[in-house]
């Protein structure tokens, strides 16, 4: 290729060693490709969906939303190399990888030849494997292949090795800033000399439903799965996602540049009291600071920028709150803010590159992508209300300048990054290069792929753009060196009307041919004559008669190649001797068919001479001799006025090698003819530099030059293994930790019975419900299910310390289960799914009113007063009982979501009309019947539910549940069983006291939460107290109810009611405080509260 203008100044200056983005590819949920993407991020598409692509939604009541990639299973193995055996035990997040790499070197303008064996390292920002975990469950089955496909060292490794990069190759793990941490670290390798280009990416993909378990656990996904980034309804993140990659080059190699990377750094946020996973907004502000001080910028010439913004409560205004205090100091225009999870998802260890991917794109079509889900402004983000920064909701033009990206890890791994739209002097030079090459030559474009639709794509792409010779000279430049495992090959001449023609063959580089006289012995049926006229045509008439074939060709009446012509050998020697001054020696290449073979080597054949050509004029052609030392898959190309040897060559060569004409008399406009001519040597397996007819590139090209990444398309004839879950082998083995110190389980401590707390029966009765539609990849509310002949052989015991540990078993085909728990079988019965669950149920007639005037119903207060007599010692939830009348035949049971508690609250219901004082526990059940979806029907917008007892068929039945002949039996109660005693102390504190007075430094908040409830207490003059917190945005461990709850639950005959003003965000306190027995309101702390 013509050697190009690189970025309008000579290499050495100081922008030379500028570290640019040149090259984009990734996958991404709905998107194949970055062009699809940005479509769809302009077409406002909603990118987060809910199907069953990777699990049942809303298993193990997971958001049924999330982001997904379109196929897993494409990999074009054969092109990289790959053997079959270690395709299928490849992580499909390696196997994109390596497409996005070869698609991004393409895409910078490079053909991967270029960089094999240079000092090009790989940083991949990736977190788990999770394929692996379904690769290796059988044991048996486990291979060193999943290993090597799967292991996070493989994945940079991999791409260094079949690519044939030399620099650095690093697996970086900074959890959901990975891919940003990765792209820090080759900025400052390439800065340090370490490595001098560099491929980075990042890929996630959410297989496994357990790890999004984990993440609900924590409650930082969105229950309605979106990042609403911004919003005041934000209440977590959706999981998503992607596969991205960047090459990063010094600005004197580019071919393109995306983006100019001004600025890049890192920290980390230490020790923080709240907690390793709550964000720290200062020292986000601080890297962000002291990113834009080592680049020499100002914060306040950002013009916008790209939160990490994942939309969860914390999280949001903590990062807004540090972005104000910093870019928004001194500035005269609002600050531009977006954040593309709100289109995707939020993709983890990704989603850094995948904040890249939609700023360059921005940069290219000079408008910010629109953020989705963003209505009302984050109230605890005063700069989203005060005019300070606004919130891209739309799509708006703008002119690039600087962009600021934060992306941050849930471990406290931070990462900032300053990047500057580029190429305006590329546009120059490109202009002026298109001035110069407007003249009437039409355009050759040469292409090559891994099938035929592979090189249209790219034709196409050229034709779309006929006029763009920067995207041209692109193409040229991939195209200059052969690509192995290419075995499709095409061109195109963008004339009117074009020419085009893809061929699969690919040989081998031949001999050239040139070819510029008839020849005689043509081949093995084919002999031209040469002589005088009337011999000529007397010998032909005489063939003609006797039925073979013969005809006579026109040579102006000149008998080349015989003894007629031997009078003007000296006349034409003398001529090409003064054409030929210094004949060169003949090429071994040069095979002759003027001499027999044996003479190749004699005196005449040894210079390309006078004697050697009048020699070749007056002897006879061995054509067929000659061609038969051209090699079965030669490339021969004739160089003459016309293709005069097409027919004779066809019969003559091998049927592999091609032939190629370059003109042809009888066809219109030899300059296109002589392109196609390229262009067929081209898709033949030669290598012309087509480039050369036109003039010089300007690199970089200009911003907008349309991606060649989008345009590479890949032999995917073959499907590769991909792990899921979801339909995972029905085993029927569930194993299920509960612990009453995490949150989500901490309720069960409110079924304390004789003075312990025992695992409910409900409970034993929920796990296996939820086994069941697990084995069914269904959501366990959507599952009805019937239970039968339940045996429950002894209770399990729970403590604060320790967490329990079932084991659940069920039988495929006769539904029959066990229930264990620390080695040994706690339940045993038969579990089916109901396939009419209302016909499960038994049909009673209506309730009749109650002709016992004199009896009045029994309330909460009173029903647990009662209970608590006989030892039920019930808390929380499990005081669910609202009201009943005094034989437990009607009443009404709360209805709060938990399943546990409440059918708990029926088994309890049935105890009332029991005329005993003694503690009776269930050990045998002979049905339970449970249709969900008629349970929830009846509990819609209501919190409290009728439930009925029938004591002469022995059911209770509430809702769309029903328990049919429930048997207890005589526990025997606790001796001596009391609370441990309290031991009071006096102590005088002064008023103004800076010492800790507690004996344990680590219980100073609760002794003098203690201290100050005491002195509420001595003045109060009452054993019955209301307590309110207002929950001011606090996080759910930060309040102080739970342990004000806890301090007054230890005092002697005090009872006391405990509620949590929470306001619009009482929603997400719920989970956390209501199986304490404390309420969540939506009254705001700013309300006039009354005495």
């Amino acid at each position: 290729m013509p050697s190009a203008t690189v970025n309008g100044f000579q290499r050495g200056s100081k922008n030379a060693a500028d570290v640019v983005i040149t090259g984009l590819s990734g996958r991404l949920p709905e998107s194949d490709t970055i062009d699809e993407f940005a479509q769809q991020l302009f077409d406002g598409v909603d990118l987060v969906t809910a199907d069953d692509r990777r699990w049942t939604p809303g298993l193990c009541g997971l958001p049924e939303r999330n982001g997904k990639l379109k196929n897993l299973s494409h990999f074009d193995a054969t092109f990289f190399g790959v053997h079959a055996k270690q395709a299928h035990n490849m992580d499909p997040q390696l196997r994109m990888l390596l497409e996005v790499t070869y698609e991004t070197i393409i895409d910078a303008g490079f053909n991967p030849v270029e960089l094999r064996g240079t000092r090009t390292g790989v940083y991949i920002g990736v977190s788990n494997s999770e394929s692996i975990d379904m690769w290796t469950q059988d044991l048996e089955k486990v291979n060193g292949y999943a290993l090597i496909g799967c292991h996070g060292a493989m994945f940079p490794n991999r791409i260094s090795y079949t690519f044939d990069f030399k620099g650095p190759s690093l697996a970086i793990d900074t959890a959901c800033s990975s891919s940003m941490s990765a792209l820090v670290q080759a900025v400052d390798a390439i800065k340090s000399g370490h490595c001098d280009s560099a491929v980075v990416a990042g890929t996630n993909l959410c297989l496994n439903p357990g790890y999004s378990v984990g993440f609900q656990q924590m409650n930082i996904l969105s229950p309605e799965g979106r990042c609403a980034s911004f919003d005041a309804e934000g209440r977590g993140y959706v999981r998503s996602e992607a596969t991205v990659a960047v090459l990063l080059q010094r600005r004197a190699q580019a071919r393109r540049v995306y983006a100019a990377v001004r600025g890049a750094r890192m920290n980390t946020d230490g020790h923080k009291e709240q907690g390793i996973t709550y964000p720290a907004g200062d020292m986000q502000r601080q890297l962000a600071a002291d990113t834009f001080r080592q680049a020499g910028l100002r914060p306040q010439d950002v013009v916008y920028v790209e939160a990490h913004g994942t939309g969860t409560k914390v999280g949001d205004p903590q990062e807004v709150n540090a972005i104000a205090e910093l870019f928004c100091k001194d500035r005269k225009t609002p600050l531009l803010l977006g954040s593309v999870k709100s289109n995707m998802g939020h993709s983890e260890p990704a989603s850094g590159l995948c904040s890249i991917a939609k700023v360059l794109i921005a940069m290219e079509k000079g408008v910010i992508p629109g953020n989705l889900h963003y209505k009302t402004p984050n109230p605890d983000i005063p700069a989203l209300s005060d005019g300070r920064i606004k919130v891209v909701d739309r799509n708006t033009p703008w002119k690039g300048g600087l962009v600021a990206v934060n992306s941050f890890g849930f471990g406290g791994a931070n990462a900032h990054m300053i990047l500057e739209s580029d190429g305006a002097e590329a546009e120059a030079a490109a202009e002026a290069a298109a001035e110069r090459g407007a003249d009437a030559l039409p355009r050759l474009v040469l292409a090559s792929g891994r099938t035929e639709p592979a090189v249209r794509a790219l034709l196409q792409l050229a034709a779309e753009h006929a006029a763009h010779a920067p995207l041209h000279a692109l193409l040229d430049a991939v195209h200059a060196r052969a690509v192995p495992g290419h075995a499709h090959r095409g061109y195109r001449v963008l004339a009117d009307p074009p020419v085009e023609e893809i061929i699969h063959s690919i040989r081998c580089a031949g001999t050239g041919e040139r070819r510029a006289a008839p020849a005689c012995h043509n081949a093995a049926d084919s002999v031209t004559v040469s002589g005088p006229v009337p011999s000529i045509e007397k010998f032909v008439a005489e063939l003609s008669a006797a039925g073979t074939f013969a005809r006579r060709v026109n040579s102006s009446g000149v008998a080349f190649h015989s003894k007629y012509i031997a009078a003007a050998a000296p006349l034409l020697r003398d001529r090409l001797r003064t054409v030929i001054p210094d004949p060169k020696p003949r090429s071994s290449r040069w095979v002759s068919s003027s001499l027999p073979k044996d003479q190749w080597n004699s005196e005449i054949a040894k210079l390309s001479d006078a004697e050697y050509h009048v020699n070749n004029l007056l002897s006879p052609v061995r054509f067929a001799e000659a061609l038969a030392a051209v090699p079965a898959r030669a490339l021969v190309v004739e160089v003459a006025p016309h293709a005069l040897l097409q027919a004779v060559l066809r019969r003559a060569l091998p049927a592999a090698a091609a032939h190629v004409p370059l003109v042809r008399r009888d066809r219109p406009e030899p300059r296109v003819q002589l392109l196609a001519a390229l262009g067929r040597l081209f898709a033949a397996g030669a290598q012309p530099a087509a480039g050369r007819l036109y003039p010089a590139a300007a690199w970089p090209v200009p911003r907008g030059t349309p991606g060649l990444a989008a345009r590479v398309r890949w032999d995917h004839s073959v499907q590769w293994s991909v792990a899921h879950f979801g339909a995972a082998a029905r085993s029927g083995e569930h194993v299920v930790e509960l612990d009453l110190a995490r949150a989500p389980d901490a309720y069960l401590a409110g079924h304390r019975i004789d003075g312990r707390v025992l695992f409910p029966a409900t409970g034993y009765i929920t796990l296996v419900w939820r086994t069941m539609a697990k084995l069914h990849n269904k959501k366990f509310e959507e599952t009805p299910v019937v239970l039968e002949d339940l045996q429950l052989r002894r209770a399990t015991i729970m403590s604060q310390d320790a967490p329990v540990r079932f084991l659940v078993n069920i039988l495929d085909g006769t539904g029959e289960f066990e229930l264990s728990e620390g080695g040994s079988v706690v339940v045993t019965g038969k579990v089916r799914i109901a396939e009419e669950p209302a016909a499960e149920r038994l049909v009673l007639p209506p309730v009749s009113a109650a002709d016992e005037p004199d009896l009045l119903p029994l309330v909460t207060d009173d029903i647990y007063k009662e209970l608590r007599l006989r030892g039920y010692n019930y808390s929380g939830v499990f005081r669910g009982i609202r009201s009943s009348d005094p034989r437990g035949t009607r009443g009404e049971l709360e209805w709060n979501g938990n399943w546990i508690s409440f059918m708990d609250t029926m088994l309890q219901f049935s105890l009332i009309g029991a005329n005993t004082r003694e503690l009776y526990l269930p050990t045998r059940i002979q049905r339970v019947s449970i249709d969900p979806a008629a349970h929830l029907a009846a509990g819609a917008g209501v919190d409290v539910l009728p439930v009925r007892r029938e004591p002469d068929v022995d059911v209770v039945l509430c809702g769309g549940l029903e328990f049919r002949g429930v048997k207890t039996s005589l526990a025997p109660r606790r001796t001596n069983v009391q609370s441990p005693p309290k031991l009071e102390k006096y102590v005088f504190v002064p008023y103004d006291n800076s010492k800790i007075i507690t004996e344990d430094a680590s219980r100073s908040k609760r002794d003098a939460l203690t201290v100050s409830l005491q002195l509420v207490l001595e003045n109060a003059g009452t054993l019955r107290l209301k307590v309110t917190e207002a929950a001011l945005g606090r996080p759910a461990d930060a309040l102080l109810a739970p342990l004000a709850l806890q301090v007054l639950e230890t005092e002697p005959q005090v009872r006391v009611d405990v509620s949590l003003a929470a306001g619009t965000a009482a929603a997400s306190y719920t989970a956390a405080v209501q199986h304490l027995g404390i309420k969540v309101t939506t009254r705001d702390a700013s309300e006039t509260w009354g005495c």
